[in-house]
C-alpha cells in the first residue's frame, strides 16, 4: 500500500522478485540483507557461533 492505495497485487514470490510499483522497490532496498558485506560489496565470513571473521 502507498498512501492508502494497493499499488502491487500478485503472487508473493512474483512481487518480491519483479516488484513493479518505485514503492516496492524502495520498500524491498531498505530490508537488511542477511550476508553481511564489506564496503567493496564482497561478502563477510561467518563462523557457526556467528562471529565475524576476517
Amino acid at each position: 500500500m502507498y498512501q492508502g492505495e494497493i499499488v502491487e497485487m500478485g503472487e508473493t514470490q512474483q512481487v518480491l522478485r519483479y516488484p513493479c510499483h518505485p514503492h516496492t522497490k524502495k520498500l524491498l532496498s531498505a530490508a537488511p540483507s542477511p550476508l553481511p558485506r564489506k564496503p567493496d560489496g564482497a561478502y563477510l565470513q561467518v563462523s557457526q557461533s556467528g562471529v565475524l571473521v576476517n
